[in-house]
């Protein structure tokens, strides 16, 4: 039995939810796409779900999983929540998230950054008060649909 024993691997402990949630996925946008709709359940009520609905078909950039690596529980379940309210629309209720569109430059009469096909990049914030405050961005497509592209540290200007 004690030979047994000793050959028995014992699996690591995951130190976080997200952790373990990801270890179940094979890809991390599969990952990504299935916390925002967990977000989306806790952030939303049930008798709001008809109004704020999360959209079946929505946009992640290649760079977004990876703007997620790095993040500790806090900060990737503040990240989802943002997700969720630029996926719903909701965004625009809420003045805590500071909605604005990204711009070329520095200045306040810089022209927004658009991509080829119409899409204007946007910016939200995902925390206050911190240092290196995360934000998020992502293009809003004429269409109205939406693209997540990454998140960001407050500094960070790059779509």
């Amino acid at each position: 039995m004690l030979r047994e024993s000793r050959r028995t691997v014992v699996a690591p402990v995951a130190n976080s939810e997200y952790e373990s949630r990801r270890a179940l996925w094979e890809d991390a946008t599969s990952w990504v796409r299935h916390e925002i709709a967990l977000a989306w359940v806790d952030r939303v009520p049930e008798s709001d779900r008809e109004e704020w609905p999360l959209p079946h078909s929505y946009g992640l950039s290649d760079r977004f999983a990876d703007s997620l690596s790095g993040l500790d529980d806090g900060q990737l379940a503040k990240a989802f929540k943002a997700s969720v309210d630029v996926l719903t629309g909701r965004v625009k209720t809420l003045q805590g998230r500071h909605l604005h569109a990204l711009r070329q430059g520095a200045g306040p009469a810089d022209p927004h950054l658009l991509r080829w096909d119409g899409a204007r990049c946007m910016r939200v914030s995902i925390e206050q008060n911190t240092p290196a405050a995360r934000r998020m961005h992502f293009w809003q497509k004429p269409d109205g649909s939406v693209e997540l592209i990454r998140v960001v540290t407050h500094d960070d200007m790059e779509a």
